[in-house]
């Protein structure tokens, strides 16, 4: 199974629902937009989550350019009777889904061939094929309202590349940088293989910059006590830091 086929796991799933539960206030409209969406199993898990505590008004939508796993995707959010909306098309492009609250985004790693399409990206390869991921941050960070949050599953290793410099830039253009959580170790094959949460807050008039910058790593999942305690270090963060 190629990469990008494989189901985002329904345990990292649960640690961005636990975030966002804390982030969100259930009173509000919130539109919530996955741009990789596969086979709809993070939006799904969100969507679970985020019922069962209370968030009644959410909007959730799709998008991908690989119609076979959007088929999968729309069986599932029948058989599971909820409601996402998904869209056929390539995420790079202007989005056709609304402004969103929050985009939550199991990033694709690689190459993107068309060169073309890339030309008004800053984060763009100055030489050869760009990196797939950092344009879909880019592209994410445009789509989202002031003040919205994205939390993007990026290899663990996002920073130390050549290409980084200009992701950077882009970021301290439009949003707050404010975490970078490695996920627990044993739910990946291989370090190689490893992925963290990259959290962006978008700059508006009551987001801030986050001091200090939340860097972590989970404990391993089946450490119950060492990663219960970790979560609710997040949580005071976030209650210090994050405001919507």
């Amino acid at each position: 199974m190629q990469a990008t086929h494989q189901l985002t796991p329904d345990s990292i799933g649960v640690l961005i629902a636990d975030f966002l539960k804390s982030f969100l206030p259930t009173s509000r409209p919130i539109v919530l937009v996955d741009p990789t969406v596969g086979t709809a199993n993070l939006l799904l898990t969100l969507d679970h989550f985020l019922q069962k505590a209370g968030f009644s008004n959410l909007e959730f939508w799709g998008i991908d350019n690989d119609d076979t796993l959007l088929a999968i995707a729309s069986m599932s959010v029948q058989l599971q009777q909820t409601q996402i909306e998904l869209y056929h098309q390539d995420a790079i492009d202007p989005w056709i889904t609304p402004k969103a609250d929050i985009i939550v985004a199991d990033l694709p790693v690689g190459y993107y061939p068309l060169d073309e399409k890339t030309k008004n990206f800053t984060s763009r390869s100055v030489k050869g094929h760009s990196f797939v991921h950092h344009l879909l941050i880019e592209q994410s960070l445009l789509q989202l309202k002031p003040n919205g949050l994205g939390i993007f599953l990026v290899p663990k290793f996002i920073f130390q590349t050549a290409e980084a410099k200009a992701l950077l830039k882009v970021i301290q253009s439009f949003a707050h940088f404010q975490g970078l959580l490695n996920l627990p170790a044993d739910l990946f094959a291989s370090k190689e293989a490893q992925k963290s949460l990259l959290i962006l807050q978008k700059k508006g008039p009551i987001a801030k910059q986050a001091v200090p910058v939340l860097i972590g790593e989970f404990p391993i999942i089946k450490d119950h006590a060492k990663l219960e305690n970790f979560v609710e270090q997040v949580k005071s963060w976030q209650h210090k830091n994050l405001f919507y």
